[in-house]
């Protein structure tokens, strides 16, 4: 089961990050220091908004499942776009994603 959930609520909490359109392995950075300064604040639901991303590579989901796994922390992917949707169908095809009300 995958730990990374989609998350489908209307309101964007104030611990969003806004995923880029291209979404990979030179910008997976960005996502890093966010988290890190979240997680120094002491905030443990993270959502990523991913409605703008039209690409994404192996490295960025692989990069997301990590930061998931992290056992005092929980990352939601809200809105995903048909690239982002798409890419984390095909790549982990028999992960559960859960949708978080």
């Amino acid at each position: 089961m995958s730990l990374l959930t989609f998350d489908q609520s209307t309101t964007p909490a104030a611990t969003t990050f806004v995923a880029p359109k291209r979404f990979d392995v030179h910008t997976v950075s960005s996502l890093q220091d966010w988290v890190d300064g979240h997680a120094d604040a002491g905030r443990v639901h993270l959502t990523i908004d991913a409605s703008e991303v039209r690409f994404v590579d192996l490295a960025a989901i692989e990069h997301l499942e990590a930061l998931a796994e992290h056992p005092e922390r929980s990352i939601g992917i809200t809105s995903p776009s048909i690239a982002m949707a798409l890419t984390l169908e095909f790549l982990r095809p028999s992960a559960e994603l859960a949708e978080v009300a």
